[in-house]
């Protein structure tokens, strides 16, 4: 591409342009003291002119960098020039993007979805563990190396994302990815929870080659369950993948840690292990100065348990002060405990395909309930037909459950 006549600093060089992309251009240059080739980002005017992006930008550089983490980018320096164009120098990522591998490799086998899954969570965790979350996870911005013994080195880019989207500068390539509260509220502190719904995303792309969610769809409240595009998916592993996409962040896995522990065994079934592992890390969780799901839920139930502590001691000494003015009651004899009938469990039937009124007739003889129906585009099932449905087809729940359904608006318009 074509060269250009500008540089940060006398240190770095700039060789070529490589690409524009949204707020920046990015160019290849050379660490003239190393002799090394280095990413030199240029921002666009509109940003540099932005002090609130420059203040967010400046201070989460300095924390990345002193992080010095080897799944963080190599910051070698960052800031404006004479002139107050904003840039930042750092070693390109070892690897080859995310999307590039998947792209490449053959997708939708659970087994190597959860492995490169654990690998990039784990490599995140130590980050969330720092308070730190990269608020614009993409395919994009995750780079892989393959390593010997087939380990697998990754690296998180493009950290100055999230920093755009916070002041309000557009960039469409992340919003697939971005949690409901995030697009509700740019400018919101980045959580780890809203990491996880990115790393939910990225999760089912790679088991599905499907978007989550319905081109129409904006509201972002019922994923379609992966197991509609493969079969092959245990039942814990899709419980999980939703679970990240939930649209509460209070639902979700709290941090990558969570998710590093649970996704290897959601893959093999063991649900049990699965809600130890997650409720484990919720008592474990630090309390730390930011708002995150971790701090909330700990302090939630810290809250919950004062709360019992302090209406069992008002009782104790309610029945202290009772016995100690109240005359001895006279013995009575005692009616046999009731017998409660355990709620009945039904299978949900397989709705696909079904009218509305006869996957209603469906449900009401099974002993569930219609619940929420809303409707699509869909170029395969003609239009009035259920295309899915919200608990699964057989899947055990609890008699008078009520089904959310999806009903074909036939193939999209032109």
């Amino acid at each position: 591409m074509m060269s250009v006549e500008w540089q940060p600093t006398p240190r770095f060089r700039v060789v070529r342009l490589i690409d524009r992309r949204p707020g920046y251009d990015l160019f290849e240059g050379v660490d003239v003291e190393h002799d090394r080739i280095v990413w030199i980002k240029r921002f666009l005017p509109e940003l540099n002119q932005s002090s609130a992006f420059y203040d967010r930008w400046y201070d989460r550089l300095w924390r990345l960098r002193e992080l010095a983490l080897p799944t963080l980018p190599t910051l070698l320096d960052f800031g404006a020039t004479e002139d107050g164009t904003l840039y930042q120098v750092e070693y390109p990522p070892a690897g080859i993007s995310l999307s590039q591998w998947m792209a490449e490799a053959h997708l939708g086998e659970p087994e190597m979805t959860v492995t490169v899954g654990t690998a990039i969570v784990e490599a995140l965790a130590p980050v969330h563990a720092a308070g730190v979350a990269h608020g614009a996870l993409t395919p994009a911005t995750i780079y892989i190396l393959e390593e010997p013994h087939n380990h697998l080195h990754v690296t998180f880019a493009a950290w100055e994302l999230s920093d755009m989207l916070a002041v309000g500068y557009d960039v469409p390539d992340v919003h697939p990815y971005l949690a409901p509260e995030r697009l509700e509220n740019p400018s919101a502190p980045f959580t780890t929870a809203a990491d996880v719904y990115s790393l939910g995303v990225i999760l089912y792309e790679m088991l599905t080659q499907h978007s989550p969610f319905a081109p129409n769809d904006t509201s972002r409240l019922y994923p379609t369950p992966p197991s509609r595009y493969n079969p092959l998916l245990s039942e814990t592993l899709e419980t999980l993948i939703l679970r990240c996409l939930s649209p509460n962040p209070y639902m979700r896995p709290p941090t990558a840690r969570v998710l590093a522990r649970t996704l290897p065994l959601a893959l093999h079934d063991r649900v049990y292990e699965v809600a130890h592992s997650m409720g484990a890390e919720a008592q474990a969780a630090p309390v730390r100065a930011s708002s995150s799901p971790e701090t909330m839920f700990s302090m939630g139930v810290l809250s919950a348990l004062l709360l019992v502590m302090l209406v069992a001691f008002v009782w104790q000494v309610s029945q202290g002060n009772n016995g100690a003015s109240a005359p001895a009651s006279p013995a009575v004899s005692t009616p046999a405990a009731e017998t409660v009938e355990a709620p009945a469990i039904v299978t949900t039937p397989d709705l696909f395909g079904l009218s509305l009124d006869d996957a209603t007739a469906t449900l009401e003889a099974a002993g569930l309930q219609r619940g929420l129906v809303r409707y699509a585009y869909d170029a395969a099932v003609p239009a009035g037909l259920v295309i899915e449905q919200n608990p699964r087809a057989d899947v055990q729940v609890l008699a008078g459950t009520a089904v959310d359904l999806i009903v074909s608006l036939g193939p999209p318009p032109e």
